[in-house]
């Protein structure tokens, strides 16, 4: 009887041990939920029969439990793009680039769950993608692999042996293969991980099926969790409002979100926002607000609501009026508000009377500085062009910024209400003033449509060399022949297809003036020109210091020759007034087209085209005296034309003028206010600088000159010269389109030596220009 005791005690004494050693060695079940980059998924370390979300089956895959990291190196991946990381055909992610180093591979890291691991099976699509034009981002990406663990996880498809260092490209599929090999919308990767890399067992959730909190079922328990990828704003307008009487906007947002944007009609406003009834902007209103959490989740919201009608009374209130003119942006602070003027004192009280017109330009601007009394609300009435919206802030002296406090959307003519109840709050004063300003801006580019275009071509005196001193039939020289015909068709074809209008280039036409061999003319003529006027494209030409001598190979001081050592005489043969002076646009030359203009209309706006030939009358200017002074009566006889001044040399390629192009801003730009753009090549690059000039000398400005360099001569094996600069002009937004475009590499991306950032800034952009010549860009009727 004692043994059988002593045996049950040792028995029971094993098991007790051996439950204890469970405990201690044999880890327990858990279950976890994920969160990363916008995505949620649960996670456990075993495998388990069954598992339920809010009474759902989810079935459970073996992963990689919390998160892992994509790496890949990066080639002119430009951020501005809408570049895509697709996981599993499912989960998009930015394709970004950590810092924008144009010319030199970036290293990048994005951090994943290790969720998207499905039985150690991964693919990742990598996509091109658009900015608010049709063009896709031209880069390059390689060294693509995942990182777990410290581990290097590089995909089926490039393993490290075989593809290190190994080029992707990305970019339009139909590029010209000879230039841009192998270039794709998108590569999809797949990546395999080993087993012993796989430490758990999980699943990615989908969060729009679940609610705030979620239970989750598994070996006989129930475990509830909050659902964290909830973006939890909240906003006390409702859809269709229509507001009649005094309310603060209030949009809460609990912790977990970290970044909040509100936006009235396209302009961002502070939150809290009070809509006085004492003064609003009366009508329909666009509330847009977006959020992001901790965890990445993004959540947008539009409400549309109504501030009802409310009647302007005017009153007798003391204030002065600032100006500006136009300008590219609005300034900061309250040091820069412009000149003191009081045309508007006549109007007050007396609505729809009269106007007071601030010119067209990105951001027409008008401050009013009020005298503190007893009024607390003011209310401003005016018009701006159709498709921008007026807005009116104020300046808060507490936070040291201009707060938008009223917007109105523009859908036609129609006289606009903004107004603001500062409710006397000294934040909004100093020394008894408050300061108002009132703007308009176009909100939304994606909306631009350019339905006419004017072309910059320049400087291909190295491909009509290519194509002259190679053999016929070589390789060199077909592709120099191809790379002009692609060009010029395409020219020919937008024409053809009512998308063009006209064409100018520039200069430097051919390489090299030599005696008696005349190939280089002959083949620029044969190759550009011909083929051009034979399809009736408007052109025009300037020379180009290659053109008439201003080289060192022809005479010692090269490009600073004055005009006694440069030979006009092939200029003359092969591009003279005989071949243009027929054609109906042509207006005349000075000597035989050294310098000369072009009258075009587009869509019934008027421009004048004015060509200033290479030459100098004093060393290192490359315009001459005697073409100025031609020009300045050209300048004169048409001062209600729009006016573009097209020379070879003018701008540099890092945002600044030439001696050149200082000489003939002094001596013409600032003069004459019809000049609204200068259009350059000669110095390898694209740059552009934006003047504002007064032209009464009232401290206004009055008009903006764009000032473009586009020439890529020594970028792209030479032949980036195939670039065009095209100018696309919305005629009912008043808007111009800049960007760039190569027929021959079909591609509207280039890649450059030096300058990158220059380059990127005025490769496309958009201008805002009064193309229908409405005279304004904000009246002001009342203020008070």
């Amino acid at each position: 009887m004692k043994n059988k005791r002593l045996i049950i005690a040792g028995f029971l004494s094993v098991v007790v041990i051996g439950v204890i050693l469970a405990l201690i060695f044999v880890k327990p079940t858990t279950v976890t939920v994920l969160y990363a980059n916008g995505q949620m998924g649960l996670a456990t370390n075993k495998k388990l029969d069954k598992i339920e979300v809010d009474n759902q089956e989810v079935i459970l895959y073996q992963t990689v439990l919390g998160e892992i990291e994509l790496c890949y190196e990066s080639l002119y991946l430009d951020n501005d793009y809408n570049n895509l990381i697709i996981l599993n055909q499912n989960k998009i992610l930015p394709l970004q680039a950590s810092t924008e180093k144009f010319g030199s591979f970036v290293q990048n890291k994005v951090k994943i769950l290790g969720l998207n691991i499905v039985d150690g099976l991964l693919s990742i699509e990598f996509k091109s993608g658009k900015k608010t034009s049709d063009n896709y981002n031209t880069f390059t990406l390689r060294n693509i692999f995942l990182k777990i663990n410290n581990e290097e996880i590089w995909s089926n498809e490039f393993g490290k042996d075989e593809y290190y260092n190994e080029n992707l490209n990305f970019g339009e599929n139909d590029q010209n293969p000879d230039m841009r090999f192998n270039y794709r919308l998108s590569h999809v990767l797949t990546f395999s991980v080993n087993k012993d890399l796989l430490d758990g067992y999980g699943a990615l959730l989908e969060e729009n099926s679940l609610k705030e909190s979620f239970e989750v079922k598994y070996q006989n328990k129930a475990v509830t969790f909050a659902n964290e990828s909830l973006v939890n704003v909240e906003c006390n307008l409702e859809e269709g409002e229509i507001i009649s009487e005094t309310k603060r906007l209030e949009i809460a947002k609990d912790d977990s979100v970290t970044s909040l944007t509100i936006k009235m009609d396209g302009v961002l406003i502070p939150n809290n926002l009070l809509f006085s009834k004492n003064a609003w902007a009366s009508g329909n209103h666009v509330l847009e607000i977006q959020a992001t959490n901790k965890h990445g989740y993004q959540k947008t919201q539009l409400i549309d609501f109504t501030l009802d009608l409310v009647t302007v009374n005017p009153t007798e209130i003391n204030y002065d009026i600032y100006q500006i003119g136009v300008t590219d942006g609005l300034y900061g602070g309250i040091d820069q508000i412009g000149v003191k003027t009081n045309e508007l004192h006549e109007l007050t009280g007396s609505l729809d009377e009269a106007y007071l017109l601030i010119p067209y330009c990105e951001y027409p601007v008008i401050t009013f500085v009020v005298e503190k009394d007893s009024k607390t609300f003011f209310s401003w009435t005016g018009i701006v062009p159709q498709g921008r919206t007026a807005f009116m802030q104020i300046y808060n002296f507490a936070k040291d910024t201009w707060e938008t406090v009223s917007t109105k959307f523009a859908i036609g003519d129609e006289t606009i209400q903004l107004g603001f109840d500062y409710q006397g709050l000294s934040d909004y004063e100093k020394e008894n003033k408050i300061y108002f300003r009132i703007s308009s801006a176009f909100t939304d580019y994606s909306k631009i449509l350019t339905t006419h275009q004017i072309f910059h071509w320049t400087d291909i005196q190295y491909i009509v060399r290519l194509l002259t001193a190679s053999a016929p039939e070589s390789f060199m020289y077909r592709r120099a022949k191809q790379c002009l015909e692609n060009v010029v068709q395409y020219i020919i074809a937008e024409y053809q297809n009512n998308n063009l209008a006209y064409l100018a280039y520039t200069g430097d036409m051919v390489q090299q003036q030599t005696w008696g061999i005349e190939g280089e003319w002959e083949n620029f003529i044969d190759f550009v020109i011909e083929p051009l006027l034979a399809e009736n494209i408007p052109l025009g030409v300037s020379s180009g210091n290659h053109d008439v001598g201003g080289v060192s190979s022809y005479q010692n001081d090269g490009a600073n020759a004055l005009d006694d050592a440069l030979t006009y005489e092939y200029f003359h043969k092969y591009v003279g007034e005989s071949l243009f002076k027929d054609l109906p646009y042509y207006g005349g030359s000075f000597e035989n087209n050294r310098s000369h203009y072009d009258l075009i209309t587009v869509n019934g706006h008027e421009f004048l085209f004015l060509y200033l030939g290479w030459g100098s009358s004093s060393r290192f200017v490359h315009v001459s005296s005697k073409d100025i002074a031609w020009a300045k009566g050209i300048l004169e006889q048409y001062p209600d034309k729009t006016v573009v001044l097209a020379t070879h040399e003018y701008m540099g390629n890092k945002g600044k003028r030439s001696v050149t192009g200082n000489t003939v801003y002094n001596e013409l730009v600032k003069k004459y206010p019809n000049i609204q753009f200068v259009i350059s090549g000669h110095i390898n690059g694209s740059s552009y600088l934006i003047d504002e000039i007064d032209d009464n000398g009232d401290g206004i400005n009055d008009r903006r000159i764009l000032q473009i360099l586009t020439n890529f001569q020594e970028e792209e094996s030479l032949f980036g010269a195939s670039f065009l600069r095209t100018f696309g002009f919305d005629f009912v937004n008043n808007y111009l389109h800049l960007n760039i475009y190569s027929p021959f590499f079909k591609d509207y991306d280039i890649f450059v030596n030096e300058n990158h950032e220059y380059v990127k800034t005025s490769a496309e952009f958009y201008y805002a220009f009064d193309l229908n010549k409405g005279g304004y860009g904000l009246k002001t009727d009342y203020f008070g």
